[in-house]
């Protein structure tokens, strides 16, 4: 019997996404591997849910990015969607993301052996993420202008197009971005990854949750083709 594992990476390795599709309760996953002009098509049935997702608006996200072993939960029913996501977690993320091969952590509070060490030391050495010094806060969390920053030094690194510089921004609070984070929230918001909020702001300096980065990463991989 095919395994879901090989199935979800012999399509990511084809280049073919794997579109969710609803069938009473159960989520069904097609995946096509190409073998010269003919398709294999191959199902997956019964794909991991998590209690806490029903009826959550980043639920297809979320399950999608599971089956594809990309995100994992915070227990074995349970992904937290609105809890806040840490640095640790979004270096992770981007690290699966874009295939990065693991390497060793340099910062002092990453601790060997770690669950995210390769990972965030992956992600370091591709440019992604930068430390406070010899730092990195790994637990600490993440705010929108920071992943804006950090989804834009993934999309070059990745090869991305070079996007127009000057965007403006239709944001009510545009003046509070940070300097720093200015090109890259013009970057995402241009390529389509980040959006604003219903009440017109986008709220640089607050927290990201998990469910919203995780809305991002799936447009960053639609639109870089990973």
């Amino acid at each position: 019997m095919v395994q879901p594992a090989a199935v979800i990476q012999a399509a990511r390795e084809a280049g073919k996404p794997l579109v969710l599709q609803d069938e009473g309760t159960e989520w069904i996953i097609p995946a096509v591997a190409l073998a010269g002009e003919e398709a294999v098509v191959l199902s997956i049935e019964s794909v991991k849910t998590f209690g806490d997702m029903a009826n959550h608006w980043s639920q297809r996200t979320v399950e999608v990015m599971a089956a594809w072993q990309i995100a994992n939960g915070v227990s074995e029913d349970e992904f937290a969607p609105d809890d806040t996501i840490t640095r640790a977690q979004l270096a992770a993320l981007l690290s699966r993301i874009l295939q990065l091969e693991g390497a060793q952590a340099s910062f002092s509070d990453v601790e060997p052996g770690v669950w995210y060490e390769e990972e965030v030391g992956a992600a370091a050495a591709a440019g992604i993420i930068q430390g406070d010094g010899d730092s990195f806060r790994p637990d600490d969390a993440v705010t929108r202008q920071e992943m804006a920053m950090m989804i834009f030094r993934a999309y070059e690194a990745a090869g991305g197009a070079g996007v127009a510089a000057g965007s403006s921004l239709p944001f009510t609070d545009a003046s509070e971005i940070s300097g720093w984070a200015e090109e890259a929230v013009a970057a995402v918001y241009s390529l389509g990854i980040a959006e604003g909020n219903p009440d017109g702001t986008f709220a640089p300096g607050n927290n990201a949750a998990r469910g919203e980065a995780l809305t991002m990463l799936l447009r960053f991989m639609d639109i870089t083709g990973m």
